[in-house]
C-alpha cells in the first residue's frame, strides 16, 4: 500500500465507523495567533474542545496539513520533515476511550494486517481504566510511561491522559537491552496518539473532569507507510521517494561525497513539498513569521540544488512533480500550480543574485577565519552582500567554520539603533532650504504647500509613483527626530498622488519628510495634507512620557548625579542612558520603577512652558551638563513631579503611558550605563508574554505560577544532588566492593532506596541492582521525595517471574496502583515507611514462584 491507498483506507475505515470527513485547514492558522503555522489535526478543533463552539459532527475524521518549523535545520538526515499529513478521528462527547482504542486496534491489525507482536500500546500510570481497555481489547498488556499526559494549550483548557501506539523493530534494533521499552531508544517508533481529553485545567494547575470528554487522536502518514512498507526512513515511501529520483536524475555535476548527495536530494524533496504547500496556501516569501521559513526553505534548497547539484531553479521546477504526485488529494496544488511556480521562481532569482555578488566576499572572510568567522564580517557579508546569516552559518559549516551569531546579533542591533538614531548624519546636506512651520504639537494633520522635492542627489519639480524623495512642506505635524525621539511616519496626500514617510529629520530649520510615492504623483507648488501616524505617534509619545519619569526617579533613587548621557526614543522602545560609575541593584531598579508607575496611576497632567533660559534655570528644570540651549527653550512638567527642557513630544497626562516595565540594565561606557524598557501597548505585550511563558512552565511542571521560582530552585537543587548521587553510585561500582549503599540481597530479591524521584534513574538502579547481584532474580528500587516513595520491579530475563504480577503482590500487601509487563512494572505514591513490608511481600512472593536463594 502507498501513502495514497492508506490515507484513503482511514477514511474509508472511520467513514464505515460513522464518522464525518472534515476538510483539511489551511497551513495558516487564521483563528489561532498563538502559532505561526497549522502544527497538528486537533488545531482547528480546539474551540471546541475549549468548549467556545459546537462540533461539527459528534464523530469526524481528517486528513490535516501540518507544518513544524523546530527541526528545520536537521532536514535532510533520515527521519525529520517540514511538511506532513496527520490522520486523525475525533470524538466531541460521543465514544471516549473504548471505542477510541477499539478503533486503533482495529485498524492497525485488521485493516492494516501489522502484525499484533509488533505493536506495543502505553498509557498514563494514572489511566487505569485505559490499560484494562488494552488488555481486554487487544490482549496486549501497556506499559506505563508519565510522559503520557497530553496538556493543555497555554497555561489551561482541556487536557487528559493520552494513550501511544509503539512499533516494536525488534531487540536487535537501538541499545539492544532486552527491557527496553517505548521512548528509551530507536526500537519502538511512536506510530499513533489516542489523547483522552477529560479535564479542564486552570491556570493555577488544578484540573476538574470536564461535562464533556473527547478523543483527539493523531497518526503521521509518512511515519505509517514506512512502518506498512517496512523501509527504514520516511524519505524512503513513495512520494518522498519519487521526489528524491526526480532531483537526482537532474544532477548535472557534483563532486561531493555520496552522505552528502543523499543529503541534498532528501532536503530538495522536502522542501519541494513544503514550500508548494505554504504557497498554495497563501504563504509568501518575506523576513518575518512564516514568510521567512518559506524565504529560508527557499534558500537553502537553491543553495543545496543549483551550487552543489547544479540543478537550476530547482523548486519551481519540480512544482509540477508534486502536484502530480499529490493533486489528487490536494486539488489547490493542481489549480495554483502556475502561482506556486512563479513566487518560488522570483524569490530563487533574487537569491542567486544574493550568492553571485557575495560569494567571493564569503570566500575572502574564510580565509583570514581561523575556526570562526566573526560577528563583524558575518554582519558585514548581511549587510553589504545581504548574506542572510544563515547562509553564512551553514556555508562556513562547509568549511569546518563556526560563526560567532552572538556578535552578529549584537551588531545587528547597532545598525537598527543608529539607523534611526542617526539618519541625519547620513542625509545629504542640503543648504537655502526655507523653514518648515511644526504644528504637531497640537494636531496629527495639517495643510501644507510642497516648497521643495530631491530625488536621490537632484532637486526636481515632480516624481512619480514608485521613486525615493525627499519632501519639504511649509508647514508638517510630522516630528522630525531630535532629543533622542525618532521621526513620525504617516503620509502626504496630494492632489494627483500620495507619498508614504517613513522618516523625518532635521535640515537647518526645515523638516526633510523621506519617503517613497506610493500612487501617482507629488509637484512643487502642489497644496498637500500631510498626517501623522497616530498610532506610531501615540507610542512614541508614551515611551518619551515615560523617560522624563524614569530619570526623575533615577535621581531620587540613585542620587542627583545619576542624570541623562542619551535616550532613544521609539515606538516599540526606549533606552536610556545615564551616569553612574557603579551597578544598580536590583533593589534600587524595582524602587525606580515602583515610583514610576506610581506616578503613572497618579495621572499627572502635563504642562508646557515656553520661557527664557534663565527663567527656566531658575525653575529648577533639569537641564544637561554641556548642553546648548536656545535663548528661548521649551519646559515640560508632569505635576510637580518632574520638569525639564525638552522639545519632544508628550501624552496630556501621565496615566496616558498605562504602564513602564523594566527590560534590561548595562554598562555602556565608564561611568554610563544603559536602562531598556517598554511603555504601553508594548509593555503590555512583554507582560503578556512573560506570563504565558511562566504559566506553561508552571503547566509542565504542574504548580502554579506563583510556586514556579521554588520549583524551579528546587529542581535545580534535585539535580545537582541527583548528579552527586549518580557519580557516587558509578565510583563506588567501580572501586567499591560491588555495593550500593543501602543496598540488601535475600530471597532472591535485591533491594535498594535512593532518594530521587526520577524515572529513569530509579529503572537504572534497578539495572545495576541485577547486574550487581548476579543470582538475584528481581530488583526493587524506592525512589524517595519526602514521606511519598516511587516503587519500580524489574524481573531477569528468564526467570520465568511477572513483574507485573509481583506489583500485584504490592497492592495486596499496601494498597497503591501500579503495574506494568512481564520485565518492568512501576507506580507512585506509595509510604517511604512502606518499603519493608513491600520487600517482605516480594520475598514472600519470590519464595512461592521463584528459585529462591538466599546468599546473604
Amino acid at each position: 500500500m502507498q501513502s495514497a491507498e492508506i490515507r484513503q483506507s482511514f477514511l474509508n475505515f472511520f467513514e464505515r465507523q460513522g464518522h464525518r470527513k472534515l476538510p483539511s485547514s489551511s497551513l495558516i492558522p487564521h483563528e489561532d495567533p498563538s502559532v505561526l503555522l497549522t502544527t497538528a489535526g486537533m488545531q482547528q478543533f480546539k474551540p471546541v474542545f475549549m468548549g467556545l463552539a459546537q462540533p461539527p459532527a459528534p464523530r469526524v475524521m481528517t486528513v490535516q496539513k501540518c507544518f513544524r518549523t523546530v527541526d528545520l535545520e536537521e532536514v535532510g538526515d533520515g527521519s525529520h520533515l517540514t511538511f506532513f499529513e496527520m490522520l486523525g478521528n475525533f470524538s466531541f462527547g460521543d465514544y471516549f476511550k473504548e471505542g477510541a482504542i477499539e478503533f486503533a486496534w482495529q485498524y492497525l491489525t485488521e485493516e492494516l494486517s501489522l502484525d499484533p507482536s509488533r505493536l506495543q500500546p502505553t498509557a498514563h500510570p494514572t489511566d487505569d481504566d485505559a490499560a484494562t481497555l488494552w488488555k481486554k481489547i487487544s490482549g496486549k498488556d501497556v506499559i506505563r510511561l508519565e510522559d503520557n499526559f497530553w496538556g493543555p494549550t497555554g497555561a489551561s483548557g482541556p487536557c487528559g491522559p493520552d494513550s501511544e501506539v509503539h512499533f516494536d523493530f525488534g531487540p536487535e534494533v537501538g541499545c539492544g537491552r532486552p527491557d527496553c521499552y517505548p521512548g528509551h531508544c530507536e526500537r519502538y517508533l511512536e506510530i499513533w496518539n489516542l489523547v483522552f481529553m477529560q479535564y479542564d485545567q486552570a491556570p493555577d494547575g488544578s484540573r476538574r473532569p470536564l461535562q464533556r470528554t473527547g478523543v483527539d487522536t493523531g497518526m503521521g502518514l509518512e511515519r505509517l507507510t514506512t512502518i506498512v512498507n517496512g523501509v527504514q526512513s520516511v524519505h524512503d515511501t513513495d512520494i518522498l521517494k519519487a521526489l528524491r529520483e526526480h532531483f537526482l536524475e537532474q544532477v548535472t555535476y557534483s563532486d561531493r561525497p555520496p552522505e552528502q548527495l543523499a543529503f541534498s536530494a532528501r532536503l530538495l524533496a522536502d522542501h519541494a513539498r513544503g514550500t508548494s504547500f505554504l504557497v498554495a496556501d497563501g504563504v509568501r516569501a518575506g523576513n518575518e513569521g512564516r514568510g521567512y521559513v518559506l524565504r529560508r526553505m527557499i534558500r537553502r534548497a537553491t543553495l543545496h540544488g543549483e551550487r552543489r547539484l547544479g540543478i537550476e531553479g530547482p523548486l519551481s521546477r519540480s512544482v509540477a512533480v508534486v502536484a502530480g504526485l499529490m493533486g489528487d488529494f490536494y486539488p489547490e496544488l493542481v489549480q495554483r500550480q502556475g502561482q506556486i511556480e512563479a513566487a518560488l521562481r522570483a524569490e530563487e532569482a533574487a537569491f542567486r543574485r544574493t550568492l553571485d555578488a557575495g560569494q567571493g566576499a564569503f570566500e575572502e572572510v574564510v580565509k583570514r577565519s581561523h575556526g570562526i568567522i566573526s560577528g563583524e564580517d558575518a554582519f558585514r557579508l548581511h549587510d553589504t552582500y545581504g548574506f542572510p546569516i544563515d547562509l553564512t552559518v551553514e556555508l562556513a559549516a562547509e568549511h569546518g567554520l563556526k560563526v560567532d551569531r552572538e556578535g552578529f546579533s549584537e551588531r545587528l542591533a547597532q545598525q537598527r539603533l543608529q539607523s534611526r538614531r542617526g539618519a541625519k548624519r547620513f542625509a545629504v546636506q542640503r543648504t537655502g532650504l526655507p523653514p518648515t512651520e511644526f504644528v504637531g504639537y497640537d494636531t496629527l494633520v495639517a495643510e501644507g504647500t510642497v516648497q521643495r522635492i530631491f530625488r536621490a542627489h537632484a532637486e526636481v519639480d515632480s516624481a512619480r509613483e514608485g521613486e525615493e524623495v525627499e519632501v519639504y512642506l511649509d508647514r508638517t505635524p510630522m516630528y522630525a527626530e531630535g532629543g533622542g525621539q525618532v521621526g513620525d511616519i504617516g503620509v502626504i496626500e496630494g492632489p494627483w498622488g500620495t507619498v508614504e514617510v517613513r522618516d523625518v529629520q532635521r535640515q537647518g530649520e526645515a523638516h526633510a519628510h523621506y519617503g517613497v510615492v506610493a500612487s501617482g504623483q507629488v509637484a512643487v507648488g502642489e497644496k498637500v495634507q500631510a498626517e501623522v501616524d497616530e498610532e506610531v505617534r501615540w507610542a512614541t509619545m508614551r515611551h518619551h512620557s515615560a523617560t522624563h519619569l524614569v530619570h526623575k526617579a533615577l535621581r531620587g533613587v540613585l542620587g542627583e548625579g545619576a542624570t541623562q548621557a542619551g535616550s532613544y526614543v521609539a515606538p516599540d522602545t526606549c533606552t536610556f542612558d545615564f551616569n553612574l560609575d557603579r551597578s544598580v541593584l536590583p533593589e534600587e531598579m524595582d524602587s525606580v520603577f515602583r515610583i514610576v508607575n506610581r506616578k503613572v496611576r497618579e495621572d499627572l497632567p502635563r504642562e508646557v512652558h515656553v520661557m527664557p533660559l534663565e527663567d527656566a534655570r531658575r525653575s529648577g528644570a533639569m537641564m544637561l551638563f554641556g548642553e546648548k540651549y536656545a535663548e528661548v527653550v521649551r519646559v515640560v512638567n508632569f505635576g510637580d513631579f518632574s520638569s525639564e527642557l525638552c522639545g519632544g513630544t508628550h501624552v496630556v497626562h501621565s496615566g496616558q503611558i498605562g504602564m513602564v516595565v523594566p527590560l534590561s540594565e548595562k554598562s555602556v561606557g565608564a561611568g554610563v550605563r544603559r536602562l531598556e524598557f517598554l511603555a504601553g501597548e508594548p509593555a503590555e505585550r512583554h507582560l503578556r508574554q512573560l506570563q504565558a511563558a511562566a504559566q506553561g512552565a508552571a503547566a509542565v511542571l504542574r504548580v502554579g505560577p506563583a510556586e514556579l521560582p521554588g520549583r524551579v530552585e528546587a529542581l535545580v537543587e534535585e539535580r545537582k544532588r541527583l548528579q552527586k548521587e549518580i557519580d557516587g553510585l558509578r565510583r563506588r561500582g567501580v572501586d567499591g566492593d560491588g555495593k550500593l549503599p543501602g543496598h540488601g540481597f535475600a530471597d532472591g530479591i535485591a533491594f535498594q532506596g535512593v532518594d530521587s524521584d526520577d524515572a529513569d534513574f530509579i529503572r537504572s538502579v534497578a539495572d545495576r541492582l541485577l547486574d550487581l547481584e548476579t543470582t538475584a532474580q528481581a530488583a526493587a528500587v524506592m525512589g524517595r521525595s519526602g514521606d511519598v516513595g516511587r516503587i519500580v520491579v524489574k524481573t531477569r530475563r528468564g526467570a520465568n517471574l511477572s513483574a507485573n504480577d509481583a506489583f500485584g503482590r504490592i497492592r495486596a500487601a499496601v494498597g497503591g496502583k501500579g503495574g506494568g509487563n512481564e520485565v518492568l512494572a512501576q507506580g507512585g505514591g506509595f509510604k517511604v515507611s512502606d518499603f519493608e513490608r513491600i520487600v517482605e511481600a516480594l520475598k514472600g512472593w519470590i519464595i512461592e514462584n521463584g528459585e529462591a536463594r538466599d546468599t546473604t
